[in-house]
């Protein structure tokens, strides 16, 4: 438990002990791939981290700096970022972490974890986002029980088409689809994203933490791939991305399907991660996930040009 007068130290990324870091994520109630030092070294490059005493809370900081201006954001690939600790987390806390964060940041566009409970945060304004996320730890057929009458229809739709799932598809081929359709719906991701994504992948992969896959056609079509990252009995639909011919042929639908039925009965909770796109939520509620909330905090202390600009 927290000591009220243990004090939040601000640590510089060179200072960082690396290894301490990790261990609390690994020991953490609330830990998730997101918040390794390995993780956030690819997807961010350097950044910094509030830590308590001898790395029992922590919560890394991923900086940015531009016209001259120290900012804090939220890196593509890590939908969930906050404080990490063994111990009791609630509301006292974050708050004091958030009260931490040093005033030099002029600009906060940040995700809270779902852990990270709050009341009202002053000088915050605050959103409220969901996750998906289904628990396998029930039979097969109990959870195919909960499927919706439209998601059952597409997983027979793509029966019917005979698509096949290939669980070791190349990283090349992966990245080569991933990156043409991906950009579709998410024009933003630029190429650095992109090779940030693909060293993500390869080192996810050598070091088991993380799967690939690929659905065909008949006709040995790429239609769809989706890469999975894993922690904490938690895997996480991190990246997925169909064809116009995958859509037609409900790739994906039978994709999830069957890693459920592969992973049912086992003590994993699936995240979906979450959108804000209705089509998209639509979909991983189809399979019976449940929307659990997490916090996306935001602060604008930037001079009045660059809060115009920004807009």
């Amino acid at each position: 438990m927290m000591n009220k007068n243990q004090t939040i130290n601000y640590i510089p990324y060179d200072k960082l002990d690396v290894k301490k870091w990790d261990t609390c994520i690994d020991n953490a109630v609330n830990g998730i791939i997101y918040a390794y030092s390995w993780y956030l070294d690819i997807v961010a490059g350097k950044w910094d981290a509030l830590v308590i005493g001898d790395y029992e809370y922590v919560m890394p900081l991923v900086t940015g700096r531009k016209f001259g201006i120290s900012y804090l954001y939220q890196p593509y690939f890590t939908q969930q970022s906050g404080i990490f600790s063994s111990n009791l987390l609630n509301a006292e806390v974050v708050s004091k972490f958030l009260q931490a964060i040093p005033p030099k940041y002029r600009l906060i566009e940040i995700s809270l974890n779902t852990f990270n409970t709050h009341n009202r945060l002053a000088h915050f304004e605050t959103e409220r986002r969901v996750t998906y996320q289904l628990d396998l730890i029930q039979p097969y057929q109990q959870l195919c029980a909960a499927y919706k009458i439209n998601t059952i229809r597409n997983i027979r739709k793509a029966q019917r088409n005979n698509v096949f799932i290939d669980e070791n598809i190349d990283l090349g081929l992966f990245m080569r689809f991933t990156r043409e359709h991906l950009r579709k719906k998410a024009p933003e991701l630029k190429n650095d994203d992109f090779l940030r994504l693909q060293k993500l992948v390869s080192y996810c992969i050598r070091y088991g933490k993380g799967r690939i896959s690929g659905v065909y056609s008949d006709h040995n079509e790429l239609l769809a791939t989706v890469f999975f990252v894993w922690s904490h009995h938690k895997p996480i639909l991190l990246v997925s991305a169909s064809s116009d011919e995958g859509k037609r042929q409900s790739a994906m639908f039978m994709m999830i399907d069957q890693f459920i039925q592969k992973y049912s009965g086992s003590p994993y909770t699936l995240d979906f991660e979450g959108s804000t796109i209705e089509s998209v939520a639509r979909f991983y509620a189809g399979f019976g996930a449940i929307p659990t909330e997490y916090s996306f905090i935001h602060r604008n202390r930037l001079p009045l040009f660059l809060k115009w600009f920004k807009q």
